[in-house]
């Protein structure tokens, strides 16, 4: 502690104060408390008591380097990790003549298991998700026999801890066997945790339903048609990880463009689809939005907070990622390539699909509502 809040002063700063990474009910309020006492002459070190007797912050002003030269002496004589840590610091401090103040809040510290329900009061994570964080995914499907066999084995294949995997696969009403599909490869592969869900038409209500089902602690929402990176749970927990990203996406790639099936499109559709692309990833870093066959993650946590998909048929995920940028960052991970089917783009053109798309950016800009979107695009 000495030797933070020496380098600390030494760097400029006229008041430090250090907090313990054990005490998750400290809060911003407690942190201005602390340096407004601080800033009082009556004040030159302030202590925030812990309920086992020691302390959880302890601040000093510049005042008190200068006049004791360092500062190893203030924290010597105290036997630690004893009931009577803050009391005996308040005694060390008194003999050099330091005038020392007590925050009103006395917080709980986290050192034993039994004071692990403190951990899950203030965080909002059980203890057992962080032991094994389940990552479950939500596919939405309709009629999608054609591809919801391929995007399960993405996650079987590409997962680095299948585990700790969960799959609901939420169904609108789908009249092909794609539920069949789904039960023959749920008995196939015992190991994989996989849910059906039936409900109501709409892909911003069938991710809902999908989301309500999970029991995991982070929230993947792939379609149906997309094909899942080489350890993406990897991926989303070293992500989700980063301080200020509250959810991430993964960048977008066309199945036709992968080595395994170049040959089943033109290469003027090919060059179209790259350039495409690249479009794409320059507008990530200008606006920070994801759309949904990129595959959004979250906590369920940052969902919640973000008010869940809105039961649109179209422009939920664009309207989900606007509101999780309220609350902080959207990642896109840019050299991790979520692989979509091309047959949309195929069969009505790369440009025109780009422009439909544009248009349907600019009509939700002008407040034209999702479902008459939808009505615009479906047919």
């Amino acid at each position: 502690m000495a030797s933070a809040l020496n380098k600390a002063f030494n760097e400029g700063s006229e008041l430090a104060v250090l907090i313990g990474s054990d005490v998750p009910s400290n809060s911003a309020d407690i942190l201005d408390t602390a340096l407004s006492k601080l800033r009082s002459p009556d004040c030159e070190m302030i202590l925030g008591q812990a309920k086992d007797g020691g302390y959880y912050l302890v601040g000093l002003r510049r005042e008190v380097k200068e006049r004791l030269g360092v500062l190893d002496g203030i924290f010597e004589g105290i036997e630690w990790s004893t009931p009577t840590v803050c009391q005996r610091q308040v005694e060390v401090a008194a003999l050099l003549g330091v005038k020392v103040q007590l925050l009103p809040q006395i917080l709980q510290d986290v050192d034993t298991p039994d004071d692990l329900p403190e951990f899950e009061k203030h965080v909002g994570v059980r203890v057992a998700d962080l032991k094994a964080p389940v990552l479950s995914i939500v596919i939405p499907v309709l009629n999608e026999e054609a591809n919801v066999e391929c995007a399960l084995q993405s996650i079987k294949k590409n997962s680095s801890w299948i585990d700790y995997i969960e799959i609901i696969v939420s169904d609108g009403g789908s009249i092909d066997s794609t539920l069949g599909k789904v039960e023959d490869f749920a008995e196939k592969n015992p190991d994989l945790r996989i849910k059906m869900v039936r409900g109501s038409k709409g892909r911003g209500k069938q991710l809902n339903a999908g989301a309500r089902e999970a029991t995991g602690v982070n929230l993947l929402f792939l379609h149906a048609d997309g094909r899942l990176p080489r350890a993406f749970d990897r991926h989303v927990l070293l992500t989700l990880a980063e301080p200020g990203t509250i959810a991430g996406a993964f960048n977008l790639g066309w199945d036709v463009l992968q080595e395994d099936q170049r040959n089943d499109c033109s290469w003027l559709v090919q060059a179209q689809l790259r350039l495409g692309q690249l479009m794409r990833l320059a507008s990530y870093k200008f606006t920070e939005t994801a759309f949904g066959d990129q595959g959004l993650f979250m906590s369920r946590q940052t969902f919640d907070k973000a008010g869940r998909f809105p039961p649109y048929r179209l422009m939920e995920d664009y309207e989900m990622a606007m509101n999780l940028q309220r609350h902080g960052h959207l990642k896109i991970i840019q050299d991790v390539f979520i692989i979509a089917s091309a047959r949309r783009l195929i069969k009505k053109g790369v440009w025109k699909v780009a422009l439909i798309n544009c248009l349907l950016i600019l009509g939700y800009h002008i407040s034209v509502h999702p479902d008459t979107l939808a009505r615009f695009y479906y047919g």
